[in-house]
């Protein structure tokens, strides 16, 4: 599998994944096995508001530019993508995620 990213892009998915089975173990050995997937749901959206505070971390510091000089063009290179979607909105599917997994939990969907 390629995985196109660039910045700390490559980084995301490592980043959600540890996260959410931190969480999910702790959840697991505090509330017990019958609360598995509120774990799940919680670890989703603590790695998905580390993800977004990365992003939101990274873009208070100066963009850094590259300036092409003979065909005028201006390169920003300090983006985190991964497959060339900012990280901050992979933050959103994952949230949407871990609510529906809250829903199914209790019962709702």
């Amino acid at each position: 599998m390629i995985i196109i990213s660039q910045g700390r892009g490559k980084f995301a998915p490592l980043i959600l994944v540890t996260t959410t089975l931190f969480v999910f173990g702790i959840a697991h050995e505090i509330l017990g096995k019958e609360y598995d997937g509120y774990g799940l749901s919680i670890g989703m959206l603590i790695g998905s508001a580390t993800l977004w505070m990365l992003d939101r971390g990274r873009k208070s510091k100066p963009i850094k530019r590259l300036t092409d000089t003979e065909p005028v063009e201006i390169k920003e290179l300090s983006k985190d993508t991964l497959f060339w979607i900012p990280i901050r909105y992979w933050t959103v599917p994952i949230v949407l995620f871990a609510i529906y997994g809250f829903l199914s939990e209790m019962g709702v969907s």
